[in-house]
């Protein structure tokens, strides 16, 4: 983060990040995957099926960069499970886009 937009990880991860989005398509599109996975997540069936099959969706939204200029970033997210099977989370990554 810090060589792509200027900030330090301890500011992304706290709640001024807010400021680096430049419009509301990374919160739309989180808000969907969340209604998307709540209904799966509690069906081990479905949450499974997602898994073998791959889940990966992607975003490419706006950020303001530390000085100030706007940055395309695309984010992948993709679900994190346990050693077991167990769903646990998602895993965001962040690259520059072109």
């Amino acid at each position: 983060m810090k060589r792509l937009l200027g900030y330090t990880p301890s500011f992304m991860l706290s709640s001024a990040s807010r400021e680096v989005l430049a419009d509301a398509r990374f919160d739309d599109f989180m808000s969907s995957l969340r209604a998307e996975l709540r209904e799966q997540v509690h069906a081990p069936e479905r949450i499974q099926a997602l898994r073998r099959q791959g889940y990966h969706p992607k975003i490419v939204f706006d950020c303001i960069k530390a000085d100030g200029l706007k940055c395309p970033l695309e984010v992948r997210v993709s679900l994190m499970w346990s050693p077991q099977g167990r769903f646990l989370g998602l895993l965001g990554f962040g690259a520059g886009h072109q």
